[in-house]
């Protein structure tokens, strides 16, 4: 069984989730933004300075509130799902190859991020029903008294 949280430390960390996801998404419009008005050096500095950290809080945030929620870490898909997503988009964060790649990758891996982003936001309002299936248990459980069985 997961561990509850009382009921204002989880306003407190679902408003921090919030607040530092959109400004993952906003320092992320912001980069797209840069590169498209030609301010290489605008965004360089605000992929170094805020893009990581902003990114590791949003996903620190969602672990806690996953893991201490009835929700649970990998019960539904939705939530692997955004993990997945977001542990992708930090790991293999466009802005840590910019030293690498031509601009117009770079521009491209950026609004793909973009993009990622805000289906993880969709993901995460809408709640698609759906259970992670657990070494072969039914990922829906039937339940009881709705089928007969075999020998009445």
């Amino acid at each position: 069984m997961s561990p509850h949280l009382h009921k204002s430390v989880r306003t407190v960390l679902l408003a921090g989730h919030i607040l530092t996801t959109m400004a993952w998404f906003t320092l992320g419009a912001i980069l797209v933004t840069a590169d498209l008005t030609s301010q290489q050096s605008l965004s360089s500095q605000v992929a170094v300075l805020t893009l990581g950290p902003t990114a590791v809080m949003a996903m620190g945030t969602g672990l806690l509130l996953a893991a201490a929620s009835p929700w649970g870490l990998v019960r539904y898909w939705w939530i692997v799902t955004k993990l997945g997503g977001a542990a992708l988009l930090s790991l293999f964060g466009v802005a840590a190859w910019e030293h690498w790649l031509r601009p117009s990758a770079l521009f491209a891996g950026r609004c793909a991020a973009l993009v990622v982003l805000f289906a993880l936001l969709l993901i995460s309002v809408a709640k698609p029903r759906g259970r992670v299936s657990y070494g072969g248990r039914p990922s829906h459980p039937r339940r009881p008294g709705r089928h007969r069985s075999a020998v009445e």
